[in-house]
């Protein structure tokens, strides 16, 4: 299992992020890669870890909602991150252009890239063989990321052929 703590620069547009963002998770992986899950956290407002994010801002300027959309440029990435819905609508764009990049479900092959986010808070999808499919075993509606990854581990043992024994 890989973490990664990424950033933007400020006036990137979404659609340059999102390609840099799977740039890096696919040349992070050696070529035989057979399983991708990506999984990120995303508080929402009034949640359990709103008080703990607000904090580790706090320093930032005053956080605002920004419109994620694929051609907007993004602002400066303390001030973005600072508040919970930008994160989670930034998930839900990557997941979604990802989803809709045909170039990149006919480039990653048999390499099966699961995606949690999505059109739908609890929506994950599987892109492979040129296709793009919803997964229903695992929908969540779990904040944290480390949980919902369990849900992933558990769904690549007992239908991916994982071996239970197998360290990430």
């Amino acid at each position: 299992m890989r973490y990664a703590t990424w950033s933007f620069y400020k006036e990137e547009t979404f659609s340059v992020i999102g390609k840099h963002y799977l740039h890096n998770i696919l040349s992070d992986v050696p070529p035989d890669t057979e399983l991708i899950h990506f999984c990120c956290d995303r508080y929402s407002a009034g949640g359990l870890k709103a008080s703990e994010q607000h904090h580790r801002y706090a320093r930032c300027r005053p956080g605002r909602q920004f419109e994620v959309c694929g051609q907007y440029k993004a602002p400066d990435a303390d001030e973005f991150f600072s508040v919970s819905a930008n994160k989670s609508e930034l998930l839900n764009i990557l997941c979604n252009m990802w989803s809709q990049d045909e170039q990149l479900a006919q480039s990653i092959g048999s390499t099966r890239l699961y995606l949690g986010g999505g059109s739908g808070k609890k929506q994950s999808v599987l892109i492979t063989n040129g296709t793009v499919a919803d997964v229903a075993e695992l929908e969540s509606t779990q904040q944290e990321a480390d949980t919902r990854m369990i849900l992933h581990l558990v769904y690549s043992v007992q239908h991916e052929g994982v071996d239970s024994h197998y360290s990430c």
